[in-house]
């Protein structure tokens, strides 16, 4: 774990990107600083399944979301619902 200056805990993250290397190094610090965190990706479900693995714990509230921007149903899915523990949407 990185020694970052934030106690993110019990604070909600959306994260949309996060399949990607940037957007996924940030999902990563948020994670690290104890943050429940739902993390969206259009169609690589791969490094977001990764990290979700990886960086788990007992407790932790981690979620992968595949997400279409373009669609605003896909959008109206996504957006109520908070991160919860578990994997990505099937």
């Amino acid at each position: 774990m990185k020694n970052y200056k934030f106690d993110l805990s019990g604070k909600n993250a959306i994260f949309t990107g996060a399949s990607g290397v940037l957007g996924g190094h940030m999902a990563e610090a948020l994670i690290e600083c104890e943050a429940n965190v739902a993390m969206s990706y259009n169609s690589n479900s791969g490094p977001v399944d990764e990290r979700i693995s990886r960086l788990s714990k007992p407790g932790s509230t981690l979620r992968g979301y595949k997400v279409i921007y373009m669609n605003p149903e896909e959008i109206a899915r996504f957006l109520p619902r908070p991160a919860q523990p578990g994997n990505h949407d099937p």
